[in-house]
């Protein structure tokens, strides 16, 4: 019992961990080492959606053949996805033919009764959110003879410059696994995002087969290592013109979703200088990891009529890449990265001379379009406060004062102890000039140790890729205020916001608003826009033309923008508020996880502390149960609910998991009839809805169909 005690502890603290792609298989009631975990048979489905992309994630986890073939082992997966990316659903197979889908319930109800199952040896799986960007799935049992096949289905941005947009395939995840799999992908396209393509590949040469709205391929493992980055791309057709979007529901309010690109108000020139100062020992990256990252931002982040240029320092010299300002064209980032030797020698010895003659060079473009970004491992520089407070000295009077930022990705795993805290590397330096810049400062903030690739090794939170994906964002000219207005008819737009959550308009940045109305959005409705910039003021009106309709993910992507306010309010008053708009919505937050259940597993929910919870399993499929049927089925007008056992209300959902209905039973009643409106007395529109009858010991489930 004392160690059975342990290990539950060990999982519980498990769970808080952040870390980067890791998949671990151990036997959880055993004591055999861990092992890596293996994936197989990965595809990759992709479907536009507005300012989002679906993603379908679908693979199988298996074990080495160390262990015994009947043990029951334990899969747990550790990723990363994408900036403002978000989950929204779970699945677990059973067998070749049976498929859970999970349920989203409050997060310590889920893991206490995740590690209840484990030890009865039965079939869960458990995804959890450990970090802003980082999930945990946990997976048992699996058996050396026995691969357990999952699904995570999750909505990322599309990454937008001029006429393409992009996302970043989970390549990182793939590569936790002990052996690198070949992965199918397919790529759905329509008119307005089309002709799919990889960024940093030639796609053609994998491609099996398109039908016209899907592209389909194969990547073979030897075509990409664990840690690349490959993104997807489309071209969009969007005229250059905001783009709006609605999608009901209810018969009085929609949600909307307003893309206007880059370019529509005014376009900027960005001006970007790089700085690699890279050391190849304490670096959480290799050399030509941090080369990869950096030539795919360059190409994914910025526009061909943006520049740039790039310094470091080999040996004595000071190598700057070009003579003057250079085009951000495919043919010069590449040319660029290629001229980077695979190792160079940078003894520490050029490091102020090189910051002036950065610095210097960049501003020659003075202003908030022209900035520097410093990717740096060097742990060379003094840590005493004196010193590096000459240096930073004799930089300001070099420069007479900071008219660009200076941002700076420090990437070195160094790490010493002052009486302020932990510090990394140059970090005293980093800190003077990205402040005294009002630049970005990006660093690791937690490790962990881990058995990964055969061994034990550290991850790191700090992803540099998303770093300049933040840098490249918020690069360029920002309102000083702005005013979007949408004209609704008959009603008026609320519940607003920004899909980067930052309340300011950067011109050489997409703008995506999601938010709720009441009225409609008609062709011929306008939306003006006003900024003002440095006492400036514009006026911009665009009619559109047409009105796209939208889809449900509209609606989870206005309530993940919406838990994240709340959850950054940091309140505990907002908690239960949270959870169930996570719950409502499915859409995956601090307070909640996605949990799968064998057929015959249930979960006792305290109604009180989350009455809008709907029955954990997958949802019903039944449209009778032996305790309640319902009929007839489908229905048009209204529907009888008959029930065999004593009940306390009736609650009736729609897909969404919103509750559209309820109403209190007497305890003699034994049938109700349900006239398919809400409570308000509005017909509810024809779909899917879930009957659930609250009985005191439990919630029972059926299926119905409004024609």
């Amino acid at each position: 019992m004392k160690y059975l005690f342990y290990f539950l502890l060990c999982i519980f603290a498990s769970f808080t961990v952040t870390a980067q792609n890791l998949i671990t298989v151990t036997n959880p009631l055993g004591f055999s080492a861990a092992t890596t975990g293996i994936i197989t048979d990965p595809q990759i489905d992709i479907t536009p959606a507005g300012a989002y992309a679906v993603v379908d994630l679908t693979f199988k986890i298996n074990a080495q053949s160390s262990y015994n073939s009947g043990d029951n082992l334990e899969a747990v997966l550790k990723f990363d996805l994408p900036n403002n990316s978000y989950i929204h659903d779970s699945w677990l197979w059973l067998d070749d033919n049976t498929i859970i889908r999970a349920a989203i319930v409050e997060k310590n109800r889920a893991i206490a009764i995740y590690n209840g199952i484990v030890i009865r040896r039965r079939d869960p799986s458990l995804l959890l959110k450990t970090g802003p960007n980082s999930y945990q799935l946990s997976v048992y049992p699996l058996r050396t003879n026995y691969a357990r096949k999952v699904k995570i289905s999750y909505s990322v941005p599309f990454n937008w410059k001029n006429n393409k947009v992009s996302i970043p395939l989970p390549i990182g995840l793939l590569g936790a696994s002990q052996t690198l799999p070949e992965f199918a992908l397919a790529i759905n396209y329509n008119s307005i995002y089309n002709s799919p393509a990889l960024t940093e590949k030639n796609i053609n040469s994998f491609v099996t087969g398109n039908s016209g709205t899907q592209l389909n391929a194969t990547i073979p493992n030897s075509s990409y290592s664990g840690k690349d980055i490959i993104n997807v791309n489309y071209a969009v057709n969007t005229g250059n013109k905001p783009m709006i979007s609605t999608y009901a529901v209810s018969p009085s309010e929609s949600i909307y979703q307003l893309i206007i690109p880059s370019g529509t108000i005014n376009q900027d020139t960005r001006n970007i200088v790089f700085i690699l100062d890279h050391f190849s020992t304490n670096s959480i990256y290799t050399l030509n990891e941090v080369k990869a990252i950096l030539r795919s931002s360059m190409l994914n982040d910025y526009n061909t009529t943006d520049s740039f240029n790039l310094f470091y320092a080999d040996g004595n010299n000071i190598i700057k890449a070009f003579p003057s300002w250079h085009a951000m064209d495919e043919t010069s980032i590449d040319n660029l990265i290629n001229s980077i030797p695979s190792a160079y020698t940078n003894n520490g010895t050029q490091y102020e001379s090189m910051l002036k003659m950065a610095i210097s060079f960049c501003q020659s473009k003075p202003g908030s379009n022209s900035q520097m970004i410093l990717l740096s491992s060097n742990v060379n520089y003094s840590t005493d406060q004196n010193t590096v407070d000459a240096l930073f000295n004799n930089i300001k009077s070099y420069i007479g004062s900071f008219t660009n930022k200076i941002n700076i990705i420090n990437y070195t795993n160094s790490s010493y102890y002052t009486s302020a805290g932990t510090l990394r590397g140059n970090e005293l330096l980093y800190n003077k000039l990205s402040l005294a810049s009002d630049g970005a400062y990006y660093k690791y903030q937690t490790s962990s140790y881990v058995y990964s690739g055969g061994k034990y090794t550290y991850s790191y939170d700090l992803n540099a890729y998303n770093c300049l994906n933040n840098i490249a964002r918020l690069c360029g000219t920002q309102t000083n205020a702005y005013s979007i207005n949408i004209g609704v008819a008959g009603g008026f737009a609320h519940s607003r916001y920004t899909l980067n959550g930052v309340n300011k308009l950067n011109f050489n940045s997409t703008y995506v608003e999601t938010g709720k109305m009441t009225g409609a959005i008609l062709p011929g409705s306008t939306v003006q826009i006003q900024a003002l910039i440095n006492g400036n003021m514009i006026n911009n009106s665009f009619t559109m033309s047409s009105i796209l309709n939208g889809t449900d993910m509209d609606v989870k992507s206005w309530s993940y923008r919406y838990i994240e306010e709340l959850s950054q309010l940091n309140l505990s008053s907002f908690t239960k508020e949270i959870i169930d708009s996570s719950i409502h919505n499915r859409v995956l937050c601090n307070y909640t996880a996605f949990l799968a259940l064998e057929t015959g597993d249930t979960i006792n929910t305290n109604k009180n502390d989350n009455p809008s919870i709907l029955e954990v399993g997958n949802m019903p499929n039944n449209t009778t149960s032996d305790l309640v049927k319902c009929y007839p089925n489908p229905f048009t007008e209204s529907m009888t609910i008959s029930f065999t056992t004593e009940a306390e209300s009736i609650e009736i959902y729609d897909l969404m998991g919103r509750k559209v209905y309820q109403t209190l039973l007497n305890k003699d009643d034994r049938s109700y009839t349900w006239n398919g409106k809400d409570n308000n007395g509005n017909a509810l529109t024809n779909g899917i809805y879930i009957i659930t009858i609250k009985t005191a010991a439990e919630r029972i489930s059926v299926k119905v169909n409004k024609q």
